[in-house]
């Protein structure tokens, strides 16, 4: 095994949730009147904190970009998790696999806390990981390093070796957000990324299949 323990992404990582999300924010950005976006543009929304997509992608103030992210994950809460919702080929039998191998995860993402729960959950996944985090507004924690740094200690605190691991993600945030916390990153090219350069990466896998091979098991 090359890496122990590992930190998984979820949007463009485990789950394909771009659907979803871009029609919720397409729904949003109507909403409060500012122009439509592409799908260029939509796309770049999944990575990144959503307050601050809204600011830099949507062009809103500070104040809508606020209201836009509450209206955005307001939404959420009236959709079953499924929604437009589906997991990559052969990652979720990779992260049994390596639940079974006895390999310690955890989830580091820019999604809402009670979404990587329930997302997780609803596909029979959660059990596999030893912590689960996402993003918190009302507490302040929405950037990558901040729950990645989460997912470390709550790995050290169960007993692994954190100094070991390595991040598996689709996008730039991802490997900047390990790198503040000491940890090398794996980019998969089946989420958003789109081909971003993504200098220092330990590697890039464009399947699960070649995930695998590169995590050596």
């Amino acid at each position: 095994m090359r890496f122990s323990p590992i930190i998984w992404d979820v949007d463009g990582t485990i789950l394909d949730s771009g659907a979803e999300i871009f029609e919720r924010v397409t729904r949003v950005v109507e909403l409060l009147k500012y122009p439509a976006l592409d799908q260029a543009q939509l796309r770049r929304f999944i990575g990144p904190p959503l307050i601050e997509s809204f600011e830099k992608i949507a062009g809103m103030s500070p104040a809508d970009a606020k209201l836009a992210t509450q209206h955005t994950r307001a939404m959420a809460e009236d959709l079953p998790p499924d929604y437009l919702v589906s997991l990559y080929p052969g990652v979720a039998e990779l992260i049994q696999q390596l639940h079974s191998l006895g390999v310690p995860q955890a989830v580091a993402s820019s999604k809402a806390q009670w979404q990587v729960e329930r997302g997780l959950e609803h596909f029979g996944l959660a059990d596999c990981f030893v912590s689960l985090w996402g993003a918190d507004i009302p507490a302040g924690r929405i950037h990558k390093h901040e729950m990645i740094a989460g997912a470390v200690a709550d790995l050290t605190a169960a007993g692994f070796d954190a100094a070991g691991g390595v991040m598996i993600g689709d996008r730039i945030h991802d490997l900047e957000g390990a790198a503040r916390c000491g940890l090398p990153t794996i980019i998969v090219e089946w989420g958003f990324g789109d081909g971003e350069k993504t200098p220092g990466a330990y590697g890039r896998a464009s399947t699960a299949a070649e995930l695998q091979r590169m995590l050596e098991l």
